[in-house]
């Protein structure tokens, strides 16, 4: 079942911060899209998404990560995104349910899209590195 909208309330503020966040991930997509080769795709899923034995053995593989610093991938992994499909269904999501999220516990005093990024990457990466050794980014990988 596809959500067409909720019935919130009344808004207090308008939802800058998801609407910047939705924003900058079809940009990122868009980016993706204007990449070109698969090889070119498979080198910037391999250093901007989350590489598991890159946290769990402490060595890098593929190319290097931004700023050659892996812990950066936890925060790029989440503007990636494997498909127009894959893109499509999460900014739907994001548009008709974030502005609740961020206004549930007040202005300012929303960490809820950073946390939930960074522990959906947790899980995610000790399950793929005994699967795939690593090999495949989590954005991109199935589940």
């Amino acid at each position: 079942m596809i959500p067409i909208k909720d019935y919130p309330g009344p808004r207090r503020t308008f939802p800058w911060v998801m609407l910047t966040i939705l924003v900058v991930n079809i940009l990122v997509f868009i980016f993706e899209l204007g990449v070109g080769d698969t090889n070119s795709l498979d080198q910037l899923f391999m250093s901007a998404g989350v590489v598991p034995v890159e946290f769990t053995r402490g060595i890098i593989v593929g190319p290097p990560p931004p700023f050659k610093m892996p812990w950066i991938t936890l925060f790029t992994s989440m503007f990636l995104h494997g498909g127009l499909l894959h893109i499509a269904s999460n900014m739907l999501y994001l548009f008709i349910f974030g502005d609740n999220v961020g206004m549930r516990p007040g202005r300012g005093r929303n960490p809820h899209r950073g946390q939930c990024g960074l522990l959906d990457a947790q899980p995610r990466r000790l399950r793929r590195y005994r699967r795939c050794a690593g090999r495949v980014p989590a954005a991109v990988s199935p589940r």
